[in-house]
């Protein structure tokens, strides 16, 4: 699951760099994702069926499966960004926070896989710069409304932009809390 997501993530994150296009491999990455989600959903159901005896760690599995849910929903709407022609946002400062990212769904991988702890630590400054950027165009767009400035091109940058840059903070928070919950199961 967390395989296919990084994989998926990568593709889809990298679009926004100016780098890469959404390509046919996306596409089957996002149906691998999809059936991994679909996989997940049933060994979680079925073990929800067993005995309560049996079902060790079931409200650390459930988060996990949520989370990944939630991951491959905010996925998904990038991926739809990329797709519409209203959005033409992309920017190189977005490579740090894909990296951040990657390292939390490497740490993840390695915890389920090995047993061990953190490999690295990610860090959350990456994102700053961004949300600062989206805060400025924010208050830039407060003050044309208090001039009675309604249709500027700063309100079609704000909501390209916005709507970017929260979908990176949204995954990069559910990577960091995967690889959290990774960790701490037994």
């Amino acid at each position: 699951m967390l395989e296919s997501n990084q994989k998926y993530y990568t593709i889809v994150a990298n679009s926004f760099t100016g780098d890469t296009k959404i390509n046919l491999q996306a596409l089957k990455n996002r149906r691998n994702v999809l059936i991994s989600l679909a996989n997940l959903s049933d060994a979680f159901s079925r073990m929800l069926s067993e005995p309560k005896r049996f079902q060790k760690g079931i409200k650390t599995i459930h988060k996990f499966v949520v989370l990944n849910y939630m991951l491959t929903s905010h996925l998904a709407t990038l991926a739809y960004y990329l797709n519409i022609s209203l959005n033409n946002y992309r920017s190189k400062e977005l490579l740090p926070v894909i990296e951040n990212t990657s390292l939390y769904f490497d740490q993840a991988i390695h915890c389920l896989q090995s047993g061990d702890g953190i490999l690295a630590k990610p860090s959350a400054q990456v994102l700053n710069s961004l949300n600062e950027y989206a805060a400025s165009l924010l208050d830039l767009r407060k003050q044309e409304i208090l001039k009675g400035q309604l249709e500027t091109g700063t309100k079609k940058l704000l909501i390209e932009v916005k709507s970017v840059i929260d979908q990176f903070n949204y995954i990069f928070s559910l990577a960091a809390d995967i690889a959290r919950i990774c960790k701490s199961y037994e």
